[in-house]
């Protein structure tokens, strides 16, 4: 269905249609991408191995040229069309419902990442400590004693 849509006073040149039911389209598949990540991050997959990051990407841009294309033209829909102002009105507010989620989730992976690297660095750090060449003092170490008896051999 190609929606009538109308002018607000003062504009260039009217827009007669505009094909929303291409737009709910897009609005639902961005949806259907963003939930299957966020099912991914719920399930534990690091934000970086995500691979539905470019395709998220490319439905967001689409997104954006289209509400930039109503914005320029500045279209609205015939407010009698009661129907699909409800459609867009609903999906919408489901899309941002989603994002809302995903960003929450994507921090969460983030913060978890950055927890992992922390732990990781603090092993590096301590096995670098404790395989150290020099004492506190700045001056060499004896060797390390195993099983608590080692005698040098000069």
């Amino acid at each position: 269905m190609n929606a009538k849509a109308m002018t607000k006073p003062g504009a260039a040149a009217p827009q007669t249609k505009v094909d929303f039911d291409a737009l709910i389209a897009l609005i639902d598949e961005l949806i259907v991408v963003i939930d299957g990540e966020n099912e991914a991050l719920a399930r534990g997959l690091p934000a970086s191995l995500s691979t539905s990051i470019p395709r998220k990407n490319a439905l967001a841009d689409q997104l954006e040229q289209w509400t930039a294309h109503i914005k320029e033209r500045r279209l609205q829909i015939l407010p009698h069309d009661r129907e699909l102002r409800a459609r867009m009105l609903q999906r919408t507010r489901s899309l941002r419902e989603r994002m809302a989620e995903n960003v929450s989730r994507l921090q969460a992976a983030m913060d978890a990442s950055r927890h992992r690297v922390e732990a990781v660095m603090r092993a590096i750090r301590e096995q670098a400590a404790a395989d150290a060449t020099y004492g506190a003092s700045g001056r060499a170490a004896p060797p390390p004693v195993l099983n608590g008896s080692m005698s040098r051999q000069v």
